[in-house]
């Protein structure tokens, strides 16, 4: 099975993947995650799977790259994470899956770790 934004017949990575902020897989536009920061054209990075946010924030990496198309998302009014009210220095995450962005937001890298580590949309 070829990894991630591989083509399966070819055999090469796919010229419009990124690359994972964390382990450099590649990442396929239709899939994974990109987190941005601030209101504008901040900071961007890439992720594979969920699970590697929870590292990046602990390691304090830094963004993978400048800009990132933030047009057109939706941003959320609270943390997904508190609840809390929203400003113009707001982080969101958004999935990637096929055509639809599915987009959350955060007050800062804490609080997005904290809901990563806890699962996601999807915890318990």
């Amino acid at each position: 099975m070829p990894a991630l934004g591989c083509s399966a017949k070819l055999g090469r990575v796919d010229a419009s993947a990124e690359s994972c902020t964390w382990c450099e897989r590649a990442v396929p536009p239709e899939d994974g995650f990109r987190a941005y920061s601030g209101a504008g054209a901040g900071a961007m990075a890439v992720f594979c799977r969920l699970e590697h946010v929870v590292p990046w924030v602990i390691a304090a990496r830094p963004w993978a790259a400048e800009g990132g198309p933030t047009a057109g998302i939706e941003r959320p009014q609270s943390c997904s994470q508190c609840g809390a009210a929203l400003g113009p220095d707001q982080l969101l995450l958004v999935r990637h899956r096929a055509a639809h962005r599915i987009t959350d937001g955060f007050c800062d890298r804490a609080e997005l770790g904290a809901w990563a580590t806890a699962g996601g949309r999807w915890r318990t």
